[in-house]
């Protein structure tokens, strides 16, 4: 993570007036292991010990991730079109392949994957979901086209009430189906797979947003928004009654322009965000009313799909492959390195680097009322002139600055004490 992001983070919430985002992460992201491809990761879903990729040109590749600091290839599949997504259910993976319609793979063992059937689409597959025997396909064409799994494949109903279809999310009987080019969110009761039935929409009147991707979740949709020139965006949008959707919150993402925000997956209270040419943002949507920024990741390239499976973060990549990230917690205290604000270090606690020296720098001069929100408030008083524990975050002070700027410049032997005043190393 780097600390540049948050100050870009702060001014962006400060212009649109979306959300306020946290100085410091309450969670970090830390590399454990990555599977270069021969092209671009496009799009991809976890399944127990393996992950399967649509891999564009390169076809459908399963992923062997039950070592997750080397995840090596178990098989490739070649498609004659660019696989664009994949979902899986049971033993199958569905893939969209962008010209090539839907493909069904038997993937009972990884290291072999069998073709079982194949459908034509009238439009472009892009990306899809599997629910209920049936998958939902959104074609870049204008239509959600829905396919029974059965047996080898039969598409058995087209939905092209919308004109361009970037992205679908189900939840029970309602597909939630986003459109691109300012068509807004479409509700279709999918109860009858064979007659979708249009029964809600969402959008800004009288040119409905540009979304382009959606996560459903419980009573929330989640919607990425590019409008093109401005920063982009995630609204969250109350689905509870499908037919009225009401719009609860929004916050302000770091990607902007022509940059892509596509697409995101929920997990727990955070929302992962695959901002393509950004990389990997994370949203807080605990309170969707107000949901916050925590951070973006910008270290693996062009990140397509993210998928996230017990506190592992999988990224789907254009130069990287699959990328796989864990989840860590930042909590109060951190021992042993109490001086490694950042927590980008080593178990040293006189580890200290440019990015510690912008943490206090931020927590100080930036925003001193939130600059230390995620992290123990006993590392913000560095110095320990305060009682312990620290319950004021305006105890930063110019001492606390003076002590990172001797022990990162002038004596780098130097060391901080753990939170509780004994000593974390030992010379």
């Amino acid at each position: 993570m780097r600390m540049s992001s948050v100050l870009v983070s702060i001014i962006l919430a400060v212009v649109i007036g979306l959300c306020v985002p946290a100085a410091v992460l309450g969670q970090d992201l830390v590399f454990v292991g990555s599977a270069s491809l021969l092209g671009s990761a496009e799009g991809l879903c976890i399944d127990g010990n393996h992950a399967y990729v649509a891999g564009g040109n390169d076809g459908v590749i399963s992923i062997d991730i039950s070592d997750p600091e080397n995840p090596t290839i178990s098989d490739t599949y070649a498609t004659t079109s660019s696989a664009q997504g994949v979902d899986v259910a049971g033993d199958y993976a569905y893939v969209a392949c962008y010209t090539g319609g839907l493909l069904k793979i038997d993937i009972t063992t990884p290291s072999d994957l069998q073709f079982v059937g194949s459908t034509p689409l009238s439009n472009n597959a892009n990306r899809l979901c599997v629910s209920g025997g049936y998958v939902y396909v959104a074609t870049a064409g204008g239509a959600l086209q829905i396919v029974d799994t059965t047996g080898s494949l039969s598409e058995v109903s087209t939905y092209d009430n919308i004109g361009w279809v970037v992205d679908v999310g189900i939840s029970g009987n309602y597909a939630y189906v986003v459109g691109g080019n300012g068509k807004g969110m479409h509700v279709v009761d999918i109860s009858t797979p064979s007659s979708p039935d249009s029964v809600g929409f969402y959008g800004t009147s009288p040119d409905p947003d540009w979304f382009e991707g959606i996560a459903v979740a419980g009573d929330y949709a989640y919607l990425t928004y590019n409008p093109g020139t401005a920063s982009h965006a995630v609204y969250i949008v109350d689905i509870s009654t499908p037919s009225t959707p009401i719009y609860k919150g929004a916050c302000a993402l770091v990607a902007t322009g022509s940059q892509h925000s596509g697409r995101s997956f929920l997990y727990g209270d955070s929302l992962y965000v695959a901002c393509e040419e950004v990389g990997l943002e994370i949203l807080d949507v605990s309170d969707p009313e107000n949901p916050v920024h925590v951070g973006y990741y910008d270290d693996y390239g062009t990140v397509s799909d993210v998928f996230v499976d017990d506190d592992y973060v999988y990224l789907a990549t254009s130069s990287n492959g699959l990328v796989i990230l864990r989840v860590v917690l930042i909590t109060c205290c951190i021992p042993p390195s109490v001086g490694d604000l950042d927590q980008g270090g080593g178990d040293l606690g006189f580890n200290y680097d440019g990015a510690d020296l912008s943490a206090m720098i931020n927590g100080l001069f930036i925003d001193p009322a939130h600059g230390w929100d995620g992290i123990c408030l006993d590392e913000a008083d560095v110095d320990f002139s305060s009682i312990r524990p620290v319950t004021d975050p305006m105890t930063v002070d110019g001492a606390d600055l003076s002590l990172l700027i001797d022990a990162l410049f002038i004596a780098p032997t130097h060391y901080l004490k753990n939170c509780d005043g004994t000593d974390n190393w030992i010379p």
